[in-house]
């Protein structure tokens, strides 16, 4: 039920919030609609698994000098209708690196007689594809092509991205933006309790006592509120359990509570070497932590050790690897966390978008360009929780201002923080932390954060259906040994 705060702010009311006892809680506040029937990010999920067309590919054509073709394999899911008689029009769109290069429509020629459950090759011609572009992406649609009674015209009743095999054209890396080249090598400065990093105007301090980088600079400027350390817990979710209820330990959260994970997480620095120059003039820090719960109080459940190597033109590549104990297998996550400073606000990322999107929910989050706010990645759950996130990630920028894509790459608003991803990687960007969420009962608990939030994770668990069904498929879940992934820097 909407209810009210003594000052005015509204948020939904559920069990034991009107003095009734017993109660469930927030029990099956979980749906794919919200109370007042907003749609919830999973919505998209179940629109793209029930869509009555499927595209697959066949085979992309040989780079000749009009340009490659490729061939669709489409079936109509129908068990009716042939896919002439539905009322869709049918379009592609091709992404190089994200970047839309290249559209054009379907003949409906091609799909006339497409009867229930039947398939159909068809070719397309893409025209010449960009050299210098790493990964290309084919993007169909289905939409109405006029009005219903239950949607517009445009409505887009099906769709499907298919990834083009590598090599097609380009294997140049892809990148957030183009490092000046200088000559000189990283400069090394012994500073109170702790060393600095030069290169370019870009200055990283790390202090010996904690084992932190804790300040990243770029001429004079500070991005860093707090630098990077591991991070393992997530805002419980309601498939993960109900928080305000107990007798929770077949659940994943009961758990992850006996670990103490949700009262967060000590850091002991365990290691600071700081390397010669190496022959490009880049310098490496190495840090590691040993990692425990206040609960657990033992320095052998993690082994986070990250070495942060600044290069002569400015990019500081971070390196992780972390190292669990068996007793912290199918943990929430596995990565870092980093708090930027506050102003950061604007958010611009390649990856899978532009709703959240987890391992076991992705088949609807497309790749692509997606820019908005820091503020926009929030999801309101009747009871917070996590959210926001976004999984195979190839770079994200934080800015003031945002970047201008209409132009291009070339021509965006230089970030004031970058990370560029190594292999693709999973993340968030919010105002609040795991623990400012799991902490709250209600949305009205919530007080947003000047800083921006950001997670980095290796590995995020599913989402499942344990709320009153299934766990998520041991696919989904984390194993205990060693992760590594590595991003970098850019200021």
């Amino acid at each position: 039920l909407r209810v009210h705060t003594s000052d005015g702010r509204e948020h939904f009311a559920y069990g034991g919030d009107f003095g009734d006892k017993p109660n469930d809680a927030n029990f099956v506040c979980d749906g794919l609609v919200s109370a007042d029937r907003i749609p919830h990010p999973a919505c998209h999920e179940h629109h793209r698994l029930a869509q009555p067309v499927a595209v697959a590919l066949v085979k992309v054509g040989p780079d000749r000098r009009a340009g490659r073709s490729i061939t669709l394999r489409v079936t109509n899911e129908h068990d009716f209708t042939a896919l002439d008689r539905a009322g869709l029009r049918a379009r592609w769109t091709l992404l190089a690196d994200g970047q839309d290069v290249g559209s054009g429509a379907i003949p409906a020629a091609a799909l006339k007689n497409l009867a229930p459950g039947a398939s159909r090759d068809v070719t397309l011609a893409l025209g010449k594809l960009p050299a210098e572009a790493r990964e290309f992406h084919l993007n169909v649609t289905f939409a109405l092509a006029r009005d219903t009674a239950w949607a517009d015209a445009g409505h887009i009743v099906a769709s499907a991205q298919l990834a083009l095999p590598p090599g097609t054209p380009g294997s140049s890396p892809a990148r957030v933006s183009k490092d000046a080249v200088s000559p000189y090598p990283v400069t090394l400065t012994e500073t109170l309790g702790g060393v600095q990093l030069s290169a370019l105007g870009v200055e990283a301090t790390f202090d010996r006592a904690t084992g932190t980088l804790v300040s990243l600079r770029r001429d004079g400027v500070e991005r860093l509120a707090r630098g990077p350390l591991l991070q393992l817990w997530r805002g419980a979710t309601d498939n993960d359990g109900i928080k305000l209820w107990t007798g929770q330990d077949g659940k994943s959260l009961g758990r992850w509570q006996k670990l103490g994970l949700h009262q967060g997480l000590d850091h002991r620095a365990a290691r600071f070497d700081v390397s010669r120059p190496a022959k490009d003039g880049s310098i490496t820090v190495t840090l590691a932590h040993e990692v425990t719960t206040p609960l657990r109080a033992d320095w052998k459940d993690a082994l986070h050790t990250h070495r942060y190597t600044l290069h002569p033109d400015g990019r500081l590549v971070v390196a992780n690897e972390i190292v669990l104990a068996k007793d912290y297998a199918d943990l929430p996550r596995v990565g870092v966390r980093l708090d930027i400073v506050p102003g950061l606000r604007q958010l611009a990322y390649f990856g899978r978008g532009p709703f959240e999107n987890y391992s076991d929910r992705k088949a609807a989050a497309d790749l692509g360009l997606y820019e908005g706010t820091v503020a926009g990645e929030y999801v309101d759950y009747v009871m917070p929780q996590e959210h926001g996130h976004h999984t195979d990630t190839r770079w994200i920028e934080l800015s003031e201002v945002g970047p201008d894509r209409r132009a291009g790459r070339s021509a965006k608003v230089p970030s004031l923080l970058a990370v560029e991803a190594a292999t693709p990687l999973e993340f968030n960007a919010t105002h609040f932390t795991a623990e400012d969420l799991y902490a709250a009962k209600h949305t009205t608990d919530l007080k947003a954060r000047a800083e921006t939030i950001l997670y980095l994770d290796a590995a995020h668990r599913g989402l499942g259906t344990q709320s009153c069904g299934p766990d998520a498929l041991e696919h989904y879940r984390i194993a205990a040994g060693k992760h590594t992934f590595a991003f970098t820097l850019h200021v």
